[in-house]
């Protein structure tokens, strides 16, 4: 490749292009993960049925020591089938 096809507009901008696809292929790949993981935990979870399974697992949220605001909503859907 010559100076002059280094400098080219059009080799930029096909770059460019290739890491805004780049970014974007790896951002679907890492939500696809958390999805996947969020499904897997909620179906650990739903394991808990009676009142006291659900006691429990808040016992053990509130033990863990870390921020659970991420999984309050399938905590809540697991109260609901629970109930």
């Amino acid at each position: 490749m010559t100076t002059r096809e280094q400098n080219s507009p059009s080799i930029h901008r096909a770059t460019g292009r290739t890491s805004a696809f780049a970014a974007v292929r790896d951002s679907y790949r890492e939500r696809r993960s958390v999805r996947a993981l969020h499904q897997r935990v909620e179906r650990e979870l739903s394991t808990y049925t009676t009142q006291a399974d659900i006691q429990e697992l808040d016992a053990m949220l509130e033990r863990s020591g870390t921020d659970v605001s991420v999984y309050t909503q399938m905590i809540e859907r697991i109260r609901l089938r629970a109930a």
